[in-house]
């Protein structure tokens, strides 16, 4: 959950900072076009990995993925103008689809037999509820210190998977077939 709450963190944060950057350059119009910029990148990045089988712990890709995603945002912090905001738009999303295949991979893996309903509820919501406040912690950093400071917010969502991955990438393996597997235990 804390992985998805950082992608949901990080989408939230910056489409909002894309916006505000877009406004700034008197080109708010655009916005809409620089955030499918990014939907075309996970598009691609989504089938790209799809379109291959992964060897190793889902939770090790993961915490890639999500170091990925995290350097793809880096250079946004910094744009400097519309048209190579595009471009880099692009490059943002194309670990965007693939970190989130993998989080609902590992869910589909490690939820209890019997609960991939709430399972999956648990999921969207930490990915809702980190949009909500990457959209609520960006504006006030637009507000504050303009757009560059809002899509600095969405690297900090990513850089939230990334640790969370990381940290618990030993935990969060997917075992093999036909193991059950215990995600909390009664004491």
């Amino acid at each position: 959950m804390g992985a998805a709450y950082g992608v949901g963190l990080a989408v939230g944060a910056l489409e909002l900072g894309i916006t505000a950057f877009a406004t700034s350059h008197d080109a708010r119009a655009l916005s809409g076009a620089l955030i499918a910029a990014q939907a075309v990148g996970s598009f691609a990045g989504g089938m790209a990995y799809g379109s291959r089988t992964w060897r190793g712990p889902a939770g090790r890709r993961l915490a890639i993925l999500g170091a990925v995603l995290m350097v793809t945002v880096v250079p946004l912090v910094v744009v400097p103008s519309l048209p190579a905001a595009f471009p880099l738009m692009l490059i943002s999303g194309v670990a965007l689809a693939p970190t989130t295949a993998v989080i609902y991979v590992m869910l589909d893996s490690l939820a209890p037999a019997g609960t991939a309903a709430e399972a999956t509820g648990w999921v969207l919501m930490a990915v809702i509820s980190g949009a909500a406040t990457g959209n609520a912690v960006a504006g006030a950093a637009v507000g504050a210190s303009g757009p560059h400071a809002g899509i600095a917010v969405a690297l900090v969502g990513a850089a939230l998977t990334t640790v969370v991955a990381w940290v618990g990438r030993h935990n969060l393996s997917v075992p093999e077939r036909g193991t059950s597997v215990r995600l909390l235990s009664s004491t």
